[in-house]
């Protein structure tokens, strides 16, 4: 048994001598080691408070919150009336208690706030938030550009793009020239870097230069292709002569962690923050999704009253691993119009009509409706340009949760065998029915599908032309790395877990295994050339980050990592890197920022499984442009399909 498992026996010697149903706790709420801890030193500080069993009830029901990704309980939400009813808990304000003398070292713990409970923490994280974000739109002191001189540099970057815009797309650069603070969210391929790489290019000419300016993004990998995205849209701004683009080509995206220089040493400060403010008068963050409450109110905190802030994603991926949907906070709910002020409206209207079509004005608010501090930074982007138009149409079933018309969808290409044919389509949603298979089998499936995409052959014959290469030369083998990992990036498994069967971990090893049988590779042999690897844990010496994807390489002096660079690639000993995984299959989390041209999605066999929501389906799904296989039983994707991930906060910004 694990030292550390959570068991009754483990929760009752943390809460002993209460009239529990320990057993119906530990199955029911997500625990964890470290809050039960609090929760334990809490219980012998307090014991002179005489508590009663439903008060930790209660505790032990906002630990489960923070465990699903909530920043609070929620006393009016659907879950917990539901953990209510189950535990016959009564009102938390019934509870006979003085919540200010709850202390431990002196600092209050717990924090009842209008109908949300917190732990202290997270309350002062989202006042901070909230905080920081009404001083970015109140007290901002940076640049504010009149109508002419906005129409001025519509005019010189809207008219010289290779295609036009869209009215959302112009909707939120302008919006983005006229606000100090405001948000893009869209899916992949609704064009959100088009608006930035525009809207960098707007500001550019107004006056802000390229040193003024800094671009992050969460993890490593969506940093790079941020970068890698921005300097594709330059390169097409150039191609229309427009030099004064030439200098944008300079901006290169980092983490965020880097950004505002985050240390993890004890009682230590990031570089940057409230009294050490970043020196930008533009920041542009990416991915906001998966940015969680406590790094936003650290990025925020260094933010300089005269920067501009433009924070883009897609409010429907997959939330944050830590507590927060800072994005989903920040947006309109999804069920209400996203409606402007008549004075925005106006001005909006006026600045875009040159480059719209429609007469039709952009939809205003009366006064009466005009409320919340986000109302006018906001643009919801829908029309895609990535994914073929069935992957968009089953995508969209999954968002809304309608598992009913995914299944009757008509773009849905349904199997109840494993044919190679079927593994093999080049475009199409492919729900692969599979029963409760053994695990072979299943894996069989996953194998020839790989097989197929990455195209094993030819993968192997562009490998030995790199076989024993010097590092010093690396960059002389650019075409045949660049082929490495176009066949490595044209296909990605994308699992929902990282163990069992249909988790990253076996399936890695099952790939491996394969591809040493059909390359008489010795099966003891830890590496081989050729194996694709990811990055576990951020390195900033090496400038490698977390997600980051590479391919190990048998070099002259070794083995190899090699991974892909905005300049080139860059080679690694093996030795030096300490936290590689295999990467033939990775998590859907992990893929957050990426895209591939075909996707398999293998879906767990216990419908109870947690991370069985919509969001997760929907990002996997979303990554690919020209396929994706699922394959799973039919109650399980329903269920993922019909399930979301309901994170609380007591956050109101509308």
């Amino acid at each position: 048994m694990n030292l550390f498992e959570i068991n009754p026996s483990f929760l009752e010697k943390r809460l002993p001598n209460l009239d529990l149903d320990y057993a119906k706790l530990v199955t029911t709420l997500n625990l964890d080691l470290a809050h039960l801890q609090l929760i334990s030193d809490c219980y012998q500080h307090w014991r002179k408070f005489d508590l009663s069993e439903d008060f930790w009830l209660y505790m032990l029901l906002l630990v489960d919150e923070i465990n699903r990704g909530s920043s609070c309980l929620d006393l009016s939400s659907h879950r917990f009336r539901q953990h209510q009813n189950l535990f016959n808990l009564p009102d938390f304000s019934d509870l006979e208690m003085v919540l200010s003398q709850l202390t431990l070292a002196d600092n209050p713990v717990i924090i009842h706030h209008q109908d949300y409970l917190y732990f202290e923490k997270y309350f002062y994280a989202e006042q901070t938030l909230y905080r920081q974000i009404d001083a970015l739109i109140n007290n901002y002191q940076g640049s504010h550009y009149n109508q002419s001189a906005i129409q001025a540099v519509l005019k010189s970057v809207l008219q010289t793009l290779s295609y036009p815009l869209n009215k959302e797309q112009i909707q939120a650069v302008i919006t983005g020239l006229i606000k100090s603070f405001s948000l893009v969210s869209g899916g992949p391929g609704t064009g959100k870097t088009t608006i930035v790489t525009s809207l960098l290019r707007c500001l550019n000419l107004l006056g802000v230069s390229v040193q003024d300016m800094a671009l992050a993004a969460p993890t490593g990998r969506a940093a790079y292709r941020m970068t890698e995205s921005l300097q594709l849209g330059i390169n097409q701004a150039l191609t229309n002569r427009q030099s004064k683009a030439v200098d944008l080509e300079q901006l290169e995206a980092q983490t965020i962690h880097r950004l505002i220089g985050k240390t993890t040493r004890f009682n230590q400060s990031n570089r940057y923050h409230e009294n050490h403010k970043l020196p930008f008068k533009v920041i542009v963050i990416d991915e906001v999704s998966m940015v969680d409450l406590q790094l936003m109110t650290e990025l925020l905190a260094a933010v300089d009253r005269d920067c501009r802030l433009i924070l883009v994603g897609d409010q429907f991926q997959l939330p944050s691993v830590e507590s927060g949907a800072v994005l989903a906070d920040l947006m309109p709910p999804a069920n209400r119009s996203l409606s402007l002020s008549p004075q925005f409206a106006k001005l909006i209207s006026e600045l875009m009509a040159p480059y719209v079509n429609s007469k039709k004005d952009v939809i205003s608010s009366t006064e009466d409706e005009h409320q919340g501090l986000l109302v006018d930074s906001c643009t919801v982007l829908k029309q895609s340009h990535r994914s073929i138009e069935a992957i968009q149409n089953l995508s969209e079933c999954v968002r809304v949760g309608d598992a009913a018309g995914f299944f009757s969808h008509p773009d849905l290409i349904t199997f109840e065998h494993d044919g190679d044919t079927v593994l093999q389509r080049a475009q199409g949603v492919i729900w692969l029915s599979s029963q409760q298979d053994t695990k072979n089998s299943g894996l069989d499936v996953i194998w020839r599908w790989f097989n197929h995409h990455i195209n094993l052959k030819q993968y192997k014959q562009v490998l030995a032309q790199c076989q024993h290469f010097k590092d010093q030369d690396i960059n002389q083998h650019r075409s045949h790395l660049d082929s490495i990992f176009q066949h490595i990036y044209n296909q990605q498994i994308l699992t929902l877990l990282n163990q069992g069967v249909a988790g990253q971990q076996i399936i890695n090893q099952y790939i491996c295994q394969q591809i040493k049988q059909q390359w008489h590779i010795d099966l003891t042999q830890n590496h081989f050339h050729g194996q694709v690897v990811m990055m576990r844990h951020n390195d900033y010496d090496k400038q490698l980050f977390n997600g980051d994807v590479g391919v190990l390489l048998d070099a002259d002096d070794g083995w190899r990592a090699v991974f892909p660079g905005t300049t080139g690639y860059r080679s690694f000993l093996l030795p030096l890197l300490s936290e590689l995984a295999t990467a033939f299959a990775i998590t859907v989390h992990k893929s957050q920022g990426s895209e591939y041209q075909h996707v398999l999605m293998p879906m767990p066999g216990d419908i109870n499984n947690r991370l069985l929501t919509r969001e997760i389906v929907y990002t996997g799904m979303t990554r690919a442009k020209s396929s994706v296989v699922i394959y799973g039983t039919q109650a399980i994707l329903s269920k993922a399909i019909e399930s979301y991930s309901e994170r609380h906060s007591g956050l109101q910004f509308w």
